[in-house]
């Protein structure tokens, strides 16, 4: 089972056309899709449509303290049952390619967590936060859920 957390935030409220693009994405990879919305949001039904689950909260904490409230709120038993956990939020385009085909490339890897693309600032080289895969071992480590 794989299940997707995806944080959405509009300055305006509004619910962007790439933003139903990735929960379309979402979907074809994950076996539930929760939205966490920081802040307002007006048209609402365009991520419920889309989300098993909605949360809206006051944009406080940004991406990270949307996710801990989500894993929180729901609690740890239900993402334990989970092979693999993605968080996502809504600042970037794309995606370019379709998510089941990264998803179906990461399959063989035995990594214990990835995101889609990597960044070097200054000497520090890490995986960019906007696209997050957490597997079961991670999800299963206390260190993990004492972070939280």
């Amino acid at each position: 089972m794989k299940i997707a957390i995806f944080c959405y935030y509009d300055k305006k409220g509004e619910v962007s056309n790439n933003a139903q693009l990735v929960l379309d994405e979402l979907r074809t990879v994950s076996d539930y899709v929760i939205t966490v919305v920081n802040g307002t949001i007006y048209d609402v039904n365009k991520l419920t449509e889309k989300s098993d689950y909605l949360f809206k909260r006051k944009n406080v904490g940004w991406d990270a303290g949307a996710y801990k409230d989500v894993l929180m709120n729901i609690g740890k038993d239900f993402f334990l049952e989970s092979d693999e956990l993605i968080l996502c939020n809504s600042s970037f385009f794309g995606p370019f390619i379709p998510l089941k085909q990264i998803f179906e490339s990461m399959s063989s890897s035995k990594a214990d967590f990835w995101g889609i693309s990597s960044s070097k600032y200054g000497w520090v080289k890490h995986i960019q936060s906007y696209f997050l895969v957490y597997r079961r071992r991670v999800l299963g480590s206390n260190i993990f859920w004492d972070y939280l």
